[in-house]
């Protein structure tokens, strides 16, 4: 029981995370998008979304190799991209 309370906040945020993504799978992609510019993505992540250009959110999430990590960088990067415009 005291280990769940010190681990709490870093057990919550990918939970918080996975529930995030599931909501916007279907948040659309930039046509134009430079997945060189998001920061926290890898040169190999790059890559493989360059090669296949998904769509959407759930189509990337789909590609065999893209980490978690790498899906919620482009979440908030998608995300925040259209905030703006």
């Amino acid at each position: 029981l005291e280990i769940s309370g010190i681990y709490a906040g870093y057990l919550e945020r990918p939970i918080n995370d996975v529930e995030r993504f599931k909501k916007d799978e279907s948040l659309l992609i930039p046509e134009d998008i430079s997945y060189s510019n998001i920061g926290g993505i890898s040169i190999e992540m790059c890559e493989k979304l360059e090669t296949t250009r998904p769509r959407t959110l759930g189509a990337a999430s789909r590609i065999k190799g893209i980490t978690p990590g790498c899906l919620t960088a482009l979440f908030s990067h998608v995300r925040n991209a259209s905030q703006t415009q």
